[in-house]
């Protein structure tokens, strides 16, 4: 089944144009699946290294973005190209995910990708 992946940035000052990724979306649209998951650790890391208070602004876009329950590609590549605050996503890829295997359920190998998206992309 073909998903589709965004990763969200967060810039504490628009103006420097400097993007540290902090979060990732993954959506089926075949089965109307959405995968949503921030990290306020490095968030918060990122706050420190640059001085800045906790933004409440920022925390409510995130539990915006992770409260989604129906979202599909028209949704993110809207997102890319219109969110230019704070937070901003990434055009979204696609990613072909194959069952492979009768032993693991579909869903089951849709998270075992986003989690080493998420990984790879957000958490290191």
């Amino acid at each position: 089944m073909k998903t589709w992946f965004t990763t969200v940035t967060y810039a504490p000052n628009p103006d420097r144009e400097e993007y540290f990724g902090i979060g990732l979306i993954m959506v089926i649209p075949e089965t109307g699946a959405v995968k949503v998951r921030f990290s306020r650790e490095r968030v918060t890391r990122i706050n420190n290294a640059f001085g800045i208070e906790k933004s409440s602004l920022l925390e409510s876009a995130m539990h915006n973005a992770e409260c989604l329950k129906t979202l599909d590609v028209k949704n993110l590549e809207y997102l890319s190209v219109y969110e230019n605050g704070v937070i901003r996503f990434a055009t979204p890829k696609t990613l072909v995910i194959a069952q492979e295997s009768h032993d693991v359920s579909f869903a089951e190998l849709m998270d075992q990708r986003f989690d080493r998206l998420y990984q790879k992309l957000i958490e290191f």
